[in-house]
């Protein structure tokens, strides 16, 4: 996982934050400094539990690409990303990074996985794919339930996970 201080990334001062304001607040003020310091393709978004996160873009896309999703945490800003490989009409999703017990469940990964799914549909992908590679039975269940949550069909003992989209 990467850690950085708001000061290493951004060059700014911290802000001073009263115990009273609420958490979700503090993390907006600290996301909204990061995004006013770079260029056009981040964007503040929202997961399911309505936490402000900040999701980066690549300006350009290549056949690899990148989205990350940074969150304000106690002063540190927490990194996050999705790396995908686009093949003509096809792209496979290489790794979905989200690191430490305390940021699962929280919604992190939909943000990043539904992105993907919005580009793939943008772009006219016919399908998004991956395989599943763990070094825990635990994890490997993790991620069965979190591709399926989210819209794909599971297959090869549930090894692989893809969704399909029909062609206009």
């Amino acid at each position: 996982m990467e850690r950085f201080t708001i000061e290493d990334l951004l060059g700014i001062k911290k802000r001073k934050v009263t115990s009273d304001e609420p958490e979700n607040s503090i993390k907006l003020v600290g996301l909204q400094e990061f995004e006013r310091s770079k260029e056009n393709n981040y964007e503040i978004v929202y997961t399911k539990r309505n936490e402000p996160v900040l999701l980066v873009k690549p300006k350009v896309f290549d056949s690899l690409a990148t989205f990350r999703l940074f969150t304000y945490t106690f002063g540190h800003i927490e990194c996050f990303r999705i790396h995908f490989h686009r093949f003509c009409d096809e792209i496979e999703i290489i790794d979905v990074v989200v690191i430490g017990e305390e940021f699962h469940n929280k919604g992190y990964g939909t943000v990043l996985i539904q992105e993907v799914i919005k580009y793939a549909e943008n772009v006219g992908s016919k399908r998004i794919y991956g395989s599943i590679v763990n070094d825990s039975l635990e994890q490997h269940q993790r991620q069965i339930s979190f591709y399926s949550k989210n819209g794909f069909t599971l297959y090869d003992d549930n090894y692989k996970f893809e969704m399909l989209f029909e062609k206009n």
